[in-house]
Formats: C-alpha cells, sequence, structure tokens
C-alpha cells in the first residue's frame, strides 16, 4: 500500500480535493470551509490502487510540526508528496512556495525516492482568457521548471480527476527509471535478447545495449507503416512482430510517440513453444511498464 501526502496551505482546497477525488463528494462552492485539525489518515482505493492518504493541515502551526518534531513520521516511506498551491490566494503565495521548499527539503531527507506533484488549484476562479498567463506568471514567481509535474485543477470540472489518476498510477509504478525497467527485462531474458533499444518522439536513442543501432532509420519507418496492421493487446496496446536478418524483431510505439524495439536472438520456431510465449509476454508487459513511466 502506498503513502501519499498532500501538503499546503490553510483553504487551498487539499481536504475537498480528497473528498471529491477518493469519497465522491459533490462540492458545494458555498460550503463553510472546515480547517483540518493536525493531519488526516484514511486508506483509500483510487483507480485501481490501494493507498494510504495523509491530509496534512495547512495551519503554520501544524506545519512547522510536520517538518519538525513529526518530519519522520510525517516524511518517511512517502511513494508521491501532492504540494496545492491556491493560484487564487496571491497575498500568501510566498508563504506556500515557504512551505512547499520546506516540505520538499523534508522529503528528500526521509524519502528520497518519492515522486512529487504540485496541483495550481481552483483555476476556475482565473478570469476567463487569461488562465495561461496567470499561471505563466505563477511558474516564474515561484521558480518552478518541469522537474516536478504541474496539474492545473478544479473540484468543479474533471481535471481533478484527471490529475489524482496520473498521481496515483505514478505512485503504483515500480521501477525509478528507464534503466531498471530495462534492467529488470534483461535479467528475466538475457539469453534471448540480442539488443534492445529505446527511441523517444525525437528520434534519440534513450536506451541502446549495443553501440551500432540496428539499421534505426530502416526499422523507425517499417514500425510505422506496420503498426496498424500489428497484434492488439488492447485499443492503447499494439505492436508488431517482424524477421529481420534472420532474427525476430519485436516492435511496438508507446506513449508520446516513443519506440520501442527487441531483436530476439532467434528467429520464429516452426511451433509455438514455451520460451516464446513466455518472452512474448514479458514483452508486452515491458510496454505496459514503459508507457506507465512515460505519461
Amino acid at each position: 500500500m502506498e503513502k501519499i501526502i498532500i501538503m499546503g496551505l490553510a483553504e487551498s482546497g487539499k481536504t475537498t480535493i480528497v473528498k471529491v477525488s477518493a469519497e465522491g463528494y459533490v462540492p458545494q462552492k458555498q460550503a463553510p470551509y472546515s480547517a483540518t485539525i493536525d493531519y488526516k489518515r484514511k486508506t483509500y482505493t483510487m483507480f485501481g490502487t490501494k493507498i494510504s492518504l495523509f491530509d496534512l493541515g495547512g495551519q503554520k502551526s501544524f506545519l512547522d510540526r510536520f517538518t519538525g518534531d513529526l518530519a519522520e513520521f510525517i516524511f518517511s516511506k512517502v511513494a508521491v508528496m501532492i504540494y496545492v498551491f491556491d493560484v487564487i490566494n496571491m497575498p500568501k503565495i510566498s508563504l506556500a512556495k515557504y512551505y512547499y521548499d520546506l516540505g520538499l527539503q523534508t522529503l528528500k531527507k526521509y524519502s528520497p525516492e518519492a515522486k512529487v506533484h504540485i496541483l495550481f488549484h481552483k483555476v476556475d476562479l482565473i478570469e476567463k482568457g487569461k488562465t495561461e498567463e496567470f499561471v505563466k506568471n505563477i511558474k516564474e514567481f515561484l521558480e518552478l521548471d518541469d522537474t516536478y509535474p504541474i496539474h492545473e485543477t478544479s473540484v468543479y470540472d474533471k481535471s481533478i480527476f484527471t490529475a489524482m489518476e496520473n498521481i496515483i498510477d505514478t505512485s503504483a509504478q515500480g521501477p525509478e527509471s528507464f534503466e531498471t525497467i530495462f534492467q529488470k527485462f534483461e535479467m528475466q531474458n538475457k539469453e534471448f535478447i540480442d539488443q534492445m533499444v529505446l527511441i523517444d518522439g525525437r528520434g534519440k536513442a534513450i536506451i541502446s545495449t549495443q553501440d551500432d543501432i540496428f539499421d534505426l532509420k530502416e526499422k523507425l519507418l517499417q514500425a510505422h507503416q506496420t503498426i496498424e496492421a500489428s497484434f492488439s493487446v488492447n485499443e492503447s496496446l499494439k505492436y508488431s512482430i517482424q524477421q529481420f536478418q534472420s532474427k525476430l524483431v519485436f516492435t511496438s510505439i508507446l506513449n508520446n510517440y516513443f519506440i520501442l524495439m527487441l531483436r530476439y536472438s532467434f528467429n520464429l520456431p516452426e511451433e509455438l513453444n514455451e520460451s516464446y510465449i513466455k518472452l512474448l509476454n514479458q514483452s508486452i508487459r515491458l510496454v505496459q511498464d514503459l508507457n506507465k513511466f512515460i505519461k
């Protein structure tokens, strides 16, 4: 069960986010504000994943305790920290940044592998037509780059569900890098794989287990031409298996136009034996793991 903490100043909307996305609560615009005292810890199953969610009170005295005396308890074994910025409460944006920086520092001390997601919340209250410029100015003021995902959210539309689903997917994801994903796959299938190549949407090789990338441009072209006629596990997972230089090549187009190519160490067997079926299933699982990591 993954541990997720949600943090931000008082009245930033943290508890309502939890109630709407995890408990099915229908938000009311005139509902009275109810402050979270200390912290609330509940177990939920969200988007198919069981999580332990810590909703941290946003009053200054609580935040000081969470990053001080209670730091080890709150920030240990965290899978994801969600930090909520109330984009409408500009008078307190500097204070929000202070506790974001402090929370991030504490998180890195006790859970260095944890993921971080940022919510720019209550964007529905920004004047129509000015959201993009408004958000850009806030990012610059907060000195935020693309290190951590930023989600523009409101509890009055599907944006909060989209953001939380992405965050939960991140928390459920085991591998921490392309390298660790491939290392796991290679350990399981080393004797059946000659070469592994992962290419990003710009055509740059992210992973290549050999210096020579086997006829890369030709394979890219083949992949794009044949993928529509390839096998399909589901709508979002298609792959092809082709013969190339007396070996089989598994090709799949991933999220964001990444391309995976695996050159097997054998040709298509006359009969579909157990080793081939196992390798094919492992290759499909590799695609699924990579898609979770890329999106």
